[in-house]
């Protein structure tokens, strides 16, 4: 997940934020923007979308639309959610990032041995930072949870852990 807020960060910044207004536009320029890194069938088919919200876009990468377009395989099967980020252009040229949620995961892997199966939830997530494209990265970020549950299970183990 960090690589993808890293990398849907780092695009905002081919349009520079001071002279950005926020609106349905600007978030079709954002969109287009994205598009050349993720390609265009990645907003063709709704696998990332970007629309204004308030005073800042929000980006939304939906991972299931994603899957669907990967060819159809029996080995992994798997959920990861939907990531969505609020990105707002500030004036000095950097974007404020957050996101009030850890989208859920659940895998399911046909090995060798049978099936095993990997889950894992952050309840209360928070992640916010500030992407400063003359850095190229963040120069200020936090993540932060309430809770973190995540289980296993194999055909020789089972295990269960949680925080918080």
């Amino acid at each position: 997940m960090r690589k993808l807020l890293l990398i849907s960060c780092s695009l905002l910044t081919l349009t520079p934020a001071g002279a950005q207004t926020v609106d349905a536009n600007g978030a079709k320029e954002l969109a287009v923007t994205l598009s050349k890194y993720f390609g265009r069938t990645a907003i063709e088919k709704n696998i990332l979308r970007v629309k204004p919200e308030g005073d800042s876009y929000r980006i939304i990468l939906s991972t299931a639309k994603l899957l669907e377009t990967l060819p159809k395989q029996d080995l992994i099967k798997g959920d990861f959610g939907e990531y969505s980020l609020l990105t707002r252009p500030l004036a000095d040229g950097s974007w404020d990032v957050s996101s009030k949620s850890v989208p859920p995961v659940s895998l399911e892997i046909e090995g060798d041995a049978g099936k095993e199966t990997i889950q894992w939830s952050a309840e209360n997530g928070d992640i916010r930072g500030i992407f400063d494209p003359r850095l190229g990265t963040f120069s200020k970020a936090t993540v932060s949870y309430d809770s973190f549950r995540m289980s296993s299970s194999s055909p020789t183990q089972k295990m269960e852990a949680t925080t918080g």
